[in-house]
């Protein structure tokens, strides 16, 4: 990294079970059973997964999560603070903790794999709210670099965006899950100063059919977006910025689960981006160039193990792809 000074990373997202299951033969039918060959209950959610990333690449991380008051709340706050994770942010309501069921199939001959996520929240919608981010105030308006998704109301993610500002924070919008373009508060994309989403979710967004991540890029870039930076599933991505478009080729990698490899790539942009010295990071003109690199490098690693948040890489993980250049894609 350029600078190191350990970066201050405030995450504002979900925190919840998730029971993963893998299977081979793709989903069943309505009507139809089928054996997963591999099954498996892991801490999940994209501010729990993007936390404990930062946290393994040394980044000092407060994550602002809302849990129930069960045994699998008990069990996630556990593994926060196994990663270093600050959780003194994360509001514990009366319920119960928020669960995902996540299918993975691994296409062998592609060489990649997809998931199918079904989500559950219970009638009292654990979730942050705006009282509870005001308690957040402080944390956010110091951040470096400020993360937030989809998976929390759109006034909360408004919310969060206008106090990081306040401070000076970098901010990084994980568009995901992906939302009409209308659902989102007005000039949403345009307030954070980046934002990170998948080609698919990019199409979806926009209304339009999947291509090219360049050019999905360059029309969010029209939409007002900052710095527009679309992930294809090749490992590969695009980022639109007042330069033109930088495309960053991504690592050769089997991938065999690729739930939380957009986390990851968020969490080390954002870790990477927020070490650059202040004087530096005041100009808000970096070459995003080695930042890009280790994001990709990080997504690349997060989709070679099973699980999410347990495949998120350290530091030295990631140094050692980035060094070997024979998993350098072209």
């Amino acid at each position: 990294m350029t600078d190191p000074r350990r970066p201050k990373v405030v995450v504002v997202g979900a925190a919840v079970t998730d029971l993963v299951f893998q299977v081979t033969e793709g989903l069943p039918e309505w009507s139809q059973s089928l054996q997963a060959s591999q099954h498996f209950k892991l801490p999940g959610g994209k501010g729990l997964n993007q936390a404990i990333a930062a946290a393994r690449q040394g980044a000092d991380v407060t994550l602002v999560a809302a849990l129930g008051d069960d045994s699998d709340g008990d069990w996630l706050l556990a593994q926060l603070r196994a990663d270093g994770v600050n959780t003194d942010l994360v509001d514990r309501q009366r319920g119960t903790t928020p669960t995902a069921a996540v299918f993975v199939r691994k296409l062998l001959r592609e060489g990649i794999a997809r998931t199918s996520v079904v989500g559950w929240k219970n009638a009292n919608e654990i979730r942050i709210s705006l009282d509870h981010l005001q308690k957040a105030e402080s944390a956010l308006a110091s951040a470096d670099c400020v993360l937030v998704s989809l998976e929390v109301p759109i006034p909360v993610v408004d919310a969060t965006i206008r106090m990081a500002r306040r401070g000076g924070a970098w901010t990084i919008l994980h568009a995901s899950p992906p939302v009409a373009y209308e659902s989102l508060g007005e000039r949403t994309l345009e307030k954070a100063s980046m934002v990170v989403l998948s080609d698919w979710e990019a199409a979806t967004l926009l209304g339009i059919d999947t291509r090219p991540a360049s050019e999905l890029a360059g029309l969010l870039r029209k939409r007002g977006v900052p710095i527009p930076c679309v992930l294809s599933d090749d490992l590969s991505c695009a980022v639109v910025t007042n330069g033109g478009v930088v495309v960053d080729p991504g690592f050769q990698m089997i991938q065999i689960d690729p739930t939380g490899t957009g986390d990851a790539f968020c969490a080390t942009f954002g870790v990477v981006y927020a070490s650059i010295p202040p004087d530096a990071s005041a100009r808000r003109a970096p070459d995003l160039t080695e930042s890009l690199a280790m994001a990709n490098a990080a997504r690349a690693l997060a989709s070679s193990t099973f699980g999410a948040s347990v495949s998120m890489p350290s530091t030295a993980m990631i140094e050692a792809l980035m060094e070997d250049e024979s998993r350098r894609a072209i």
